[in-house]
């Protein structure tokens, strides 16, 4: 494997680099399942013109042979396990179907379970998902010393590699939370001061300012746990000369004023954290109480290690006694809520590596893609700093505001020594929403007015970013893209016959968290990761530092360098800086800045969680983002390519109440007729992915599926806006095969750029 330095093309600050490790995603179940349910002999005899008697009868002929086929693929070993694993309460759905099924008979409650498994089924062949074996985690190298486009192998014989299971980090949180309450444990619990109290010498002060007064004699407890997070055991032999009784009850009033936390130390970058908690309750002095709980967790643990390889019918049984323990352990429900499609609620999950045994990229592809990207990659950066810069300004207004109160207030001196960044971010939300809507590109227009120009209804707009006058950026950026590449088969990819489209951005590196569970390098790929992170922090002058954020389910990140005590406190082996220590500062460019006190280290913000990059207290101070430029022409608007590289697939809009009104009441051959002219009508493809405004996931929809077209007529009722985008890759370039069939995947693959220190002259 090779390291950064080594997997960079070349070092010209205004070229785009690729890590030179990358996580491929798939489907887990085969394409071919969705292509097996066209309903291909009934659309031939509506658009021949056969009498409707004819179509009527074939319809029902061929709509009983496609529910055996949906039957038979609901009672599989695998889709079982899929909709058990997703969504437990489902799954009891799957057998009640199963017992009152008839091929040529569908009521009503029998029809709406299949049109509700058929919902997950639709996930599981046609689009990635990120968990157990329905999709699998596999891995690859960029390797530019090799000189093939795509060399690789697979493993002929089986799907998988391994499949393991997790508990659940709330769940972890929840059993430690109960260990707490032991009245012989509880004594030996950590007590922490929250990250975002200021301990002075005779007070403590709150994220909003307010200032409260304690005893001296509370004060030096204050300070002791911050100093060594200490327990009570622990205080009552430093404190000998207080009382035990007094000193228990002080603590207690801290802690229920939330000035002192009590809890077990497990962070949520850890994968097992079932294992970190083990670790410190053997670590007490023994006690029956001790003893009960460890082996109750060990127990628990070896569950849910045997959980991810049992079949359906064992797995059942086994989770139900895991959830049974964990609710008489805790007292504590073991699903956090209804359960929902794609929803991590319940206190185990599964993850898989896939069937690929090398993947690797040579120089060819990345030649390819430094030639044929870096247009849109440009684009999308002069779109994250234009959403960068709209971030300061808000943040200024802000800024400037506290500045003022602070030269008005006799009794607090903020005005020349920076602002606590705590007070600033309780101050920015009483401002601000805490997502601010993003305003257009100027990109946008500049692409729009071009599609209007060439018209419409062209299906696919090529650009250039010279046309677009496409300038890069002097300053650092990196980002994860979703990159497809549309291949026919393995050949094409090998020889680079291969369309790039780039896909969603995400604004992280490639790191240790769950994706790369499986992944054979993972020091290797850390190690390349922190001498990126040092390149970025040399070149820029700053010191990029990963926020500790708790996090609810299996989304960890274990980011490698410096951290901030955000949510909670990290890993002890961690470099990390207390939020307490950060400051709000105008620097010589009049921009603001983080900075750690006393140091003048200016830090900027690397966020972890996916749901947070936009939050503006922290969007503000991380590096501008790379943000696709978003394009639309109204009704229609057609494939976006840039210098060879699709950068927006082909979509259309709708309202929704003008397609229910067509197509609420229609069933059998006529939804399938009135939909097929319709969508001729509008030039959609045959298979697309349909996104409502309510909803947080596309969903799959073939044309010639009549299930499909059950789902659209209910996505239709349940949103008030569609958007319609074509798939692709589409299903004749699915090149990733296995001993199923054909899988949808993508790649994550890091990209980066370096800054310069220099103005160059378009800046």
């Amino acid at each position: 494997m090779l390291s950064v330095k080594q997997s960079s093309i070349n070092e010209d600050h205004n070229n785009w680099d690729f890590f030179g490790h990358f996580v491929l995603r798939s489907t887990g179940f085969p394409y071919e399942w969705m292509k097996e349910l066209k309903m291909q002999q009934t659309f031939d005899l509506i658009f021949q013109n056969a009498k409707w008697e004819q179509v009527e009868s074939k319809f029902n002929q061929e709509l009983a042979i496609k529910r055996e086929q949906l039957k038979a693929y609901f009672d599989s070993e695998d889709f079982r396990q899929a909709v058990f694993i997703s969504n437990p309460d489902m799954y009891q759905h799957i057998d009640r179907y199963m017992k009152h099924f008839q091929s040529h008979s569908r009521p009503s409650k029998v029809k709406r379970i299949e049109k509700k498994l058929f919902t997950y089924l639709q996930r599981f062949c046609g689009k990635n998902e990120s968990a157990s074996f329905f999709g699998p985690l596999n891995y690859g190298q960029v390797e530019p010393n090799i000189d093939e486009y795509w060399d690789g192998s697979f493993i002929e014989t089986k799907d998988l590699q391994k499949r393991e299971a997790f508990l659940s980090y709330w769940a972890v949180k929840a059993l430690a939370k109960a260990v707490a309450k032991e009245n012989e444990l509880a004594p030996y619990v950590p007590l922490q001061i929250p990250s975002w109290i200021v301990v002075r010498k005779e007070y403590v002060v709150l994220s909003s300012g307010k200032r409260i007064n304690l005893p001296a004699w509370m004060m030096e407890i204050m300070h002791y746990i911050q100093e060594t997070s200490s327990c009570l055991w622990e205080l009552q032999n430093h404190f000998n000369h207080i009382e035990a009784g007094q000193l228990k009850a002080s603590l207690e009033k801290l802690i229920s004023k939330g000035l002192i936390h009590r809890e077990w130390i497990i962070p949520s970058t850890v994968v097992h954290p079932l294992h970190r908690l083990l670790e410190q309750l053997r670590e007490l002095p023994d006690s029956p109480a001790k003893n009960k709980w460890c082996q109750a967790l060990d127990e628990l643990a070896s569950e849910v290690t045997k959980l991810a390889n049992l079949p359906i019918v064992e797995k059942r049984r086994s989770f139900a006694h895991l959830e049974e323990t964990f609710t008489k352990l805790t007292g504590e429900p073991s699903r956090r809520g209804k359960a929902s499609l794609y929803a991590d609620r319940f206190i185990y999950y599964e993850d898989a590596q896939g069937h690929i045994q090398e993947f690797r990229f040579g120089k060819p592809f990345i030649e390819d893609l430094q030639t044929k990207l870096a247009g849109s990659l440009n684009m999308s950066a002069a779109y994250g700093e234009e959403i960068w810069a709209y971030y300061q300004e808000l943040g200024r207004n802000v800024y400037e505001d506290m500045q003022v109160e602070a030269r008005n207030d006799e009794k607090r001196q903020l005005a020349n020594s920076g602002i606590p960044f705590s007070s600033f971010i309780n101050k920015l939300r009483q401002t601000y929403p805490d997502v601010p809507q993003l305003p257009k590109s100027s990109f946008s227009n500049k692409i729009e007015a071009i599609i209007r120009e060439k018209g419409t209804e062209q299906r696919v707009v090529k650009l250039t970013s010279d046309q677009l006058n496409v300038f890069p950026s002097n300053r650092s950026f990196y980002s994860l893209p979703d990159l497809f590449l549309q291949a026919e088969n393995i050949e094409a990819l090998r020889n680079g016959d291969v369309q790039i489209i780039l896909a969603k951005l995400h604004h992280h590196l490639l790191m240790h968290n769950w994706m790369t569970y499986f992944y054979q390098e993972k020091e290797r790929l850390e190690r390349d990761l922190v001498q990126l992170v040092q390149k970025l922090d040399h070149e820029d002058g700053t010191v990029l530092s990963g926020l500790e954020i708790m996090r609810r389910n299996k989304a960890y990140y274990d980011y490698p360098t410096t951290v901030i005590e955000y949510a909670e406190k990290p890993d002890s082996s961690k470099e990390s800086i207390k939020l307490t220590d950060l400051i709000v500062v105008r620097n010589d460019d009049g921009h603001l800045e983080l900075q750690e006190k006393n140091t003048s280290r200016p830090i900027e913000l690397y966020v972890p969680l996916a749901d947070q990059v936009h939050y503006l207290p922290f969007a503000m101070f991380s590096k501008p983002m790379l943000l696709h430029v978003p394009i639309s022409s109204g009704k229609h608007t057609p494939r976006i390519v840039i210098d060879d590289v699709v950068y927006q697939r082909e979509r259309w809009f709708f309202y929704t109440k003008q397609l229910v009104d067509l197509f609420h009441q229609l069933q059998g051959p006529l939804l399938l007729k009135k939909v097929e002219e319709w969508r001729q009508a509008e030039g959609i493809p045959e298979v697309v992915y349909i996104k409502g405004s309510d909803v947080r996931k596309p969903y799959w929809v073939d044309f010639k599926n009549y299930f499909s077209l059950e789902l659209m007529q209910q996505i239709l009722l349940e949103n008030n806006e569609i958007t319609i985008e074509e798939m692709l890759p589409d299903p004749h370039h699915l090149w990733l095969k296995s001993r199923k069939g054909s899988h949808s995947c993508e790649l994550r693959m890091s990209v980066y750029k370096l800054g310069i220190k220099e103005v160059s002259e378009h800046a």
